[in-house]
C-alpha cells in the first residue's frame, strides 16, 4: 500500500475538488445552503493545498506513527512529522508538502476493531 499525490491519481482528485468547489460555491450564493452546516465568522470557504491519498481502510495509530517513537519525549514536531506514516509507506515523506491534506479510507486512525 502507498499514499498516493494528486500528481500521480490528479483525475479523481480532481473530481472530487471540483465538486467541494461546487458544493461551497453554491452554498456560498444560496442553493442548497440548507445541506450544509453554517461556518463559524470569518473561517475560510476555500482551501488551498494539495490533497494526499492514502487509498486504504484500517490504517490504526501504530501505521500512522510507529510504537517506537511515542516516548521520545525529546523529539521535535519537525523530527516526529519525518516519521509520520513510517509503518504504512516509508515513502510517505517524500510524497507529501507541509500544508497538505492528508485523505485516508474508512477507519483511519483507529484500524480493524473485531469483535468476538
Amino acid at each position: 500500500s502507498e499514499c498516493t499525490s494528486p500528481d500521480k491519481e490528479g483525475k479523481d482528485a480532481g473530481k472530487m475538488i471540483e465538486t467541494k468547489e461546487d458544493t461551497v460555491e453554491g452554498a456560498a450564493s444560496g442553493e442548497a445552503a440548507a445541506d450544509l452546516p453554517s461556518l463559524v465568522d470569518g473561517f475560510s470557504t476555500k482551501l488551498d493545498a494539495n490533497i494526499v491519498f492514502c487509498d486504504e481502510d484500517n490504517i490504526n495509530t501504530d501505521g500512522i506513527y510507529a510504537g517506537k517513537y511515542t516516548y521520545q519525549d525529546g523529539m521535535t514536531p519537525e523530527q516526529m512529522g519525518e516519521v509520520a506514516m513510517d509503518n504504512y509507506d516509508p515513502s510517505f515523506n517524500q510524497e507529501y508538502k507541509n500544508g497538505d491534506i492528508l485523505v485516508a479510507g474508512f477507519n483511519f486512525g483507529t484500524g480493524l476493531v473485531v469483535l468476538s
